[in-house]
């Protein structure tokens, strides 16, 4: 097990299967998001095109940078969706498939049960 520890968004409570995403480009995201219902998305930065991951029902996110006072931070208050931002490093140590417990300032992540 991993904890990984940053600012939480929204003192909610999420369990999902991580998606690593390493893109901002529009079009590809749009594919991503359709695949994206209840997994934990692990991002680089808290920018608003992960928007979509929001519109799509992800069970969380999770950042690399950002902070609670960011757009994307406010849009994740307005969907009831929990989150850690500032979780360095995030998008390395998380790989595609691992379960994430994301609870408050903290998450924890487990490999991929077989």
């Amino acid at each position: 097990m991993i904890k990984l520890k940053g600012e939480g968004i929204n003192p909610k409570f999420a369990v999902g299967e991580a998606k690593v995403i390493h893109t901002s480009d529009w079009s590809k995201l749009r594919e991503m998001a359709k695949e994206a219902q209840e997994k934990v998305i692990v991002i680089p930065t808290a920018v608003p095109e992960y928007f979509i991951f929001l519109q799509n029902n992800c069970a969380g996110i999770i950042s690399d940078a950002g902070t609670k006072l960011g757009h994307l931070a406010s849009l994740m208050y307005h969907y009831n969706k929990p989150g850690l931002f500032g979780a360095e490093n995030a998008t390395q140590i998380i790989k595609d498939g691992m379960w994430i417990v994301l609870m408050g300032d903290e998450a924890e992540v487990y490999d991929k049960p077989e």
